[in-house]
């Protein structure tokens, strides 16, 4: 089981709301109430992601990565993030996430132990 944040289930209900007019079951749908299908929707993240002015390859599974990295660099735990993503082995997460510059030179400052030592 997954928690889904209160503002995920707020987002949908909006969505159900607005698609009403169409009687269908499914919660992503097009402009003419069908359902959206993957390649579609992979088309439209990638005119979207061109239109925003972004260059890199944009795709849906990125979502995840993007979702597995930012979770970890905000404090999240590394075995609660396994199971979120419904991995067996740990090292599956590497697969998603991955160590920024950035990151690995606060983590230098903030944990090398001769920055804890007193200045004579």
């Amino acid at each position: 089981m997954i928690p889904i944040q209160k503002r995920t289930v707020d987002l949908i209900k909006e969505l159900i709301k607005h698609n009403s007019d169409f009687y269908t079951d499914h919660i992503f749908v097009t402009d003419y109430g069908k359902p959206l299908e993957p390649a579609h929707f992979r088309k439209q993240l990638k005119l979207y992601a061109k239109k925003a002015g972004i260059t890199k390859s944009v795709y849906p599974h990125l979502f995840r990565h993007t979702a597995a990295t930012m979770f970890l660099k905000n404090g999240g735990d590394m075995r609660h993030l396994q199971m979120i993503l419904g991995h067996q082995d740990l090292r599956m997460i590497q697969r998603y996430t991955h160590l920024t510059t950035k990151g690995i030179a606060k983590n230098v400052e903030q944990y090398t132990p001769i920055n804890r030592l007193p200045i004579r």
